[in-house]
Order: structure tokens, then sequence, then C-alpha cells
């Protein structure tokens, strides 16, 4: 076996250069991908907003609508309530006139149950005044004194309220008067809480 020997020179040290120019392509495309990231999390964005707006919008509507028909219930039962007491008293009245012979004869006779007969009557007249009352001023609390139907409403309650407690007179049609004043309130308000006012 022979063995080869071979001396390679070199005359000249190879120069080796590396060219790092710019990949431009590579740079657009970076830059492409960042606005596109940036546009689409601002539409997110934006999308976000505009649903929590509606979302906010609708949860507002609807609590302006159920409280609109708590408020119509509340006016309702108040009015039916006060037209109750109008001719509870009304009814009071009427007893105590027909009863007016009644309680002269029993004067003469037993001067103490006629006492307890008034003493009862004017504890329950008063009681029933009471209420009356209340429920008058509950009616002025829940309308607003600005609308002209409101205002209507209150002068149809306040006659009901006179009325009722004189005697022989009839507070039927003015009780009427209310429940067809309320209604009014009552449907333009309906018509409100239904459109989302």
């Amino acid at each position: 076996m022979a063995i080869e020997n071979s001396i390679v020179t070199i005359h000249r040290i190879p120069e080796i250069t590396i060219s790092s120019g710019m990949d431009w392509i590579s740079v657009a495309s970076f830059l492409i991908t960042a606005v596109i990231v940036v546009v689409s999390a601002r539409a997110t964005i934006k999308g976000h907003e505009k649903t929590v707006s509606s979302q906010q919008e609708t949860a507002f509507k609807h609590f302006l609508k159920s409280s609109r028909q708590g408020w119509i219930n509340e006016l309702r039962d108040t009015c039916s309530c006060f037209i109750a007491a109008a001719l509870n008293v009304q009814r009071l009245n009427n007893v105590r006139e027909g009863q007016s012979t009644h309680l002269t004869k029993l004067f003469s006779i037993d001067p103490a149950e006629h006492a307890k007969a008034i003493s009862s009557w004017t504890g329950d007249h008063v009681a029933a005044i009471a209420e009356l009352n209340r429920l008058k001023a509950k009616i002025q609390l829940l309308l607003n004194p600005q609308e002209l139907d409101a205002e209507n409403l209150m002068v149809a309650v306040n006659y009901v309220s006179d009325v009722c407690d004189q005697v022989g007179a009839s507070a039927r049609i003015p009780c009427d008067d209310v429940i067809r004043l309320c209604q009014v309130i009552l449907k333009i308000e309906w018509d409100r809480a239904k459109s989302g006012e």
C-alpha cells in the first residue's frame, strides 16, 4: 500500500462576503399583517361596544316598560280602592240618615245606647274619611301635575271626595267620571310602555 502525499497550496485566501440586504417582501408582509391585526382588533372593539350599547338600551327599555307597567297597575288599583272608599263613606252617611229617626227615639229611651251608636258610627266614619283622604293623596302623588289629563282626574277625585260625604248626594256618576278619566291616562301610559318611550 502506498501513501501518497499531496500538497495543495493556496496563494490567496478566498473572500467570503455575506450580503444581508433587506428582504422587502418579508418586511411588507409583516407590516400588512400588523395593520390587519390592528384593524381587526379595532373592528372587534367597535362591534363589542355596539353590542354592549344595544344591550344597555334594551335593558333600559325593559326596565322602563316594567316600571311603567307597575305604575299603571298601582294607579288602577289606587283609583279602584278610592272609588270603593268613597262609596263606603256615602253608605255610612246613608245609614246614619236612615237611622236618624231610630237614633232620636233611642236617645229618649236609652241615652247611653244612643251615645254608643253615635260613637260607633263616628269611629267608622272617621276611619272611612281617613282612608278616602289617604287614597286621594296617593292618586295625587302618582300623577304628573304637568299633564292635563292628570289635572282633570284630580278635579274629579276632589269632587267625588266632597260629594260622597254629603247627605243625600249620589257619588255614583262622579265615580264613573273618575273611572273614565283614569282609563284615559292608563291607555296613554300603556301605549307609551308598549312603544318604549
